[in-house]
């Protein structure tokens, strides 16, 4: 015979069709677990610093996808036009400014593969991280209202893109 283990409680349980395992708390009290449970002051994430609640292993939901993209089980898509274009839109979108379908490929045949920031050429065989890789600028930044269009992007060094930070040049 199961019982509720809430102290107190004598509902009377069954083990539905299906389910693996016997359950040890009746419907009323098993929400009230589940809340002390992920409330609990000591069941936050191990990683140094992380206060979020516990989910797996031990850990938050975003430690415990960095261990299993580290273990090969998530695989990242590929940063592309298409992938770039939904981040930039979003930020874009968040702040209320405009966008528009930008593609790399449209704004290096309208600048050349200059440099929109120092002037310099940019190579397109230099992969990121490295310093001198291509990267797709915005001149008026996102964060200061600068919308996601062609006219307001232009390709530039990563190097030159990081020292710019959210300035308008």
């Amino acid at each position: 015979m199961l019982v509720c283990q809430w102290g107190g409680c004598s509902v009377r349980l069954t083990r539905k069709p299906g389910r693996g395992r016997n359950p040890k708390w009746c419907d009323v009290h098993r929400a009230e677990v589940h809340r002390v449970q992920s409330d609990h002051p000591t069941m936050t994430c191990g990683e140094c610093g992380c206060e979020r609640p516990v989910r797996a292993r031990g850990v938050c939901n975003m430690h415990y996808r960095s261990i299993l993209r580290a273990e090969g089980r998530i695989v990242e898509q590929p940063w592309n036009d298409r992938r770039r274009n939904n981040h930039y839109r979003r930020r874009a979108l968040m702040r209320g400014a405009g966008s528009e379908q930008v593609r790399l490929d449209d704004v290096v045949d309208r600048d050349g593969w200059r440099c929109g920031i120092c002037g310099d050429g940019v190579d397109a065989g230099i992969a990121w991280p490295d310093p001198l890789s291509p990267s797709l600028d915005h001149i008026v930044p996102l964060s200061r209202g600068g919308s996601h269009t062609l006219a307001n992007c232009q390709i530039a060094h990563l190097r030159c893109n990081i020292s710019k930070g959210a300035r308008v040049a």
